[in-house]
């Protein structure tokens, strides 16, 4: 982020919060379709996984937007927030933290009482 205008350095910013959140997006449609048709889903996926996976998707798609007003303020700081964002969906990639612990419950009841 030491070159270009200040300018170029917000519309940096900007472009990759339009990027980060339309990703997000697509997440977000992706699950809710999935979430409402459990048809589609493999039986051994946890009950309502999908419904804590479009939280998280809704994170994404806001949590973009941090960097952009950081960095309004504190350029060289916004390159520090947005090296986090991989860093949360790599922490997430298995659910929540208290959303996991709920889905491995949930799982284990499932295959409980299947025997």
């Amino acid at each position: 982020m030491g070159e270009g205008t200040a300018g170029d350095q917000e519309s940096a910013l900007v472009l990759y919060a339009i990027v980060a959140s339309a990703m997000g997006a697509a997440w977000l449609v992706t699950f809710t379709y999935l979430h409402r048709h459990v048809e589609l889903v493999q039986d051994d996926v946890p009950t309502g996984f999908f419904h804590e996976e479009r939280v998280r998707a809704l994170w994404g798609i806001g949590a973009p937007a941090i960097p952009v007003l950081v960095g309004l303020a504190f350029p060289r700081a916004a390159l520090g927030v947005v090296v986090l964002t991989p860093l949360f969906y790599a922490a997430t990639a298995e659910g929540l933290p208290a959303s996991s612990a709920r889905s491995k419950r949930r799982r284990r009841s499932d295959t409980s009482s299947e025997r």
